[in-house]
């Protein structure tokens, strides 16, 4: 198997369609490491951060992007989130942290009656967020739902979890010339892949394996990463929101106020200096005369 954490982009010479492969395997092997979830939990996970990976690499800003899916099921949310089109994080939420989940065909009916939410934040100017229902068999359905519904965009995308993570995406550019057969044949030949195929060999051998008559200029590759956006100043901003009262007691009980991250279980302790610090720098500042 080949052992690598990138995206990269192609696009056919010929047709207006882009497409994008990512594999996540040194990255999905950290996640799991921290979050020893259940199969179908972990392969939702797996199967959403695949996606926010592919979608990522359509953007023309290096901004971020946030797959989420959440339902009234056994599972209450999943979230994948891409930033700078490298850095990946993700986590999955469940109803009932103790309770053990329901057989089910598909991981997606584990989040039942639900809604997927893309949002995109640029650099600068204000996020874009799209909404639609959850539907399908797999979360592969509900994204080439929202792309339909939402975009406008033929999109389709294949995901595996069966060793590491893989995807490819096929997605026609807008205002793009897709031939006389265009995108649905490149969809029905790409319908072809095994799991096999996407976690064993690249994206160079891959493309002209699938797509055999298409001249395909593939892009380099870019790097991806687990990687969490948390830090001590940013807790520390959290803490200022909260209630006084409520830090007093856990300071007065506890010696010490600790916070973990619920993305990469970092932990930060926060110590009556601290508080006392934290207390000053929140406080109003008094204002003079006008």
């Amino acid at each position: 198997m080949a052992q690598d954490d990138i995206g990269q982009r192609f696009h056919f010479e010929e047709l207006g369609i882009r497409g994008e492969a990512v594999r996540l395997d040194h990255c999905w092997a950290a996640l799991c490491a921290l979050h020893p979830y259940p199969d179908p939990a972990a392969t939702l996970l797996g199967e959403a951060l695949a996606a926010a990976a592919l979608l990522s690499g359509t953007l023309k800003y290096p901004g971020t992007l946030t797959l989420q899916a959440t339902g009234d099921g056994p599972i209450r949310a999943v979230m994948a989130e891409v930033r700078g089109t490298q850095a990946l994080r993700g986590i999955v939420r469940f109803r009932d942290e103790d309770a053990p989940l329901p057989l089910v065909k598909t991981p997606l009916e584990l989040l039942g009656e639900g809604l997927l939410t893309i949002t995109l934040r640029p650099p600068r100017g204000e996020p874009h967020q799209g909404i639609v229902r959850l539907q399908g068999q797999r979360l592969s359905d509900a994204l080439e739902t929202y792309f339909h519904q939402s975009e406008q965009l033929p999109t389709r995308l294949w995901l595996s979890t069966t060793h590491g993570v893989q995807g490819l995406l096929l997605q026609a550019l807008p205002g793009g010339d897709t031939g006389p057969e265009g995108f649905e044949r490149l969809a029905i030949m790409a319908d072809t892949v095994q799991d096999q195929e996407l976690a064993a060999l690249a994206p160079e051998a891959l493309l002209p394996r699938l797509f055999p008559e298409d001249d395909i200029r593939l892009h380099p590759p870019r790097p991806l990463a687990f990687a969490c956006t948390c830090s001590r100043e940013r807790t520390r901003e959290t803490l200022a929101a909260m209630a006084p009262g409520t830090l007093q007691e856990i300071l007065d009980e506890d010696g010490e106020i600790v916070m973990t991250c619920q993305f990469c279980l970092a932990r930060y302790r926060f110590d009556p200096i601290d508080f006392a610090l934290l207390e000053q720098t929140s406080a109003p500042k008094p204002t003079g005369p006008h």
